[in-house]
């Protein structure tokens, strides 16, 4: 049995679902909104030890997940993150690397406006399952 990232909840036909695909070619699954793995790296800290990633993340149920996040080298640096319930795209314009510059230039989402903020906000969206949710957490602390 395969292990899944926290908030990722597999196809119910129990197929893997990830594709795997180079990091030069992965800009097309993210526009789609597809979950992938691009190149493999042993030291990547990662789901399957991929140098990008991206996933919809699954909240209270499969039908509602409403996050779809890209990363580089793991979880700590959100790259894209895409909230369906206000149909947007948001980029992160903070560096942290060499390659992870590069890594967000590969994975940058084709024909779409994208709102750009910084990794703690993206992180925000993320764990709140959405923008909205993410400004009410923020007003109740």
């Amino acid at each position: 049995m395969r292990e899944y990232k926290q908030g990722y909840t597999p196809r119910h036909d129990g197929e893997d679902p990830f594709l795997h695909i180079s990091n030069a070619k992965c800009s097309e699954l993210v526009t789609k909104k597809l979950n992938f793995n691009g190149a493999y790296n042993a030291h990547a800290q990662a789901f399957w030890n991929a140098s990008i990633f991206g996933y919809w993340h699954d909240f209270e149920s499969y039908e509602l997940r409403n996050i779809y996040a890209v990363y580089s080298y793991g979880q700590h640096f959100p790259m894209y993150v895409y909230d369906k319930s206000i149909d947007k795209w948001f980029g992160n314009y903070d560096r942290y690397s060499h390659s992870t510059s590069k890594h967000q230039s590969q994975a940058r989402p084709n024909g779409v406006d994208i709102e750009w903020t910084n990794t703690i906000i993206l992180k925000n969206i993320i764990h709140s399952g959405g923008l909205a949710r993410s400004v009410i957490d923020r007003a109740r602390h």
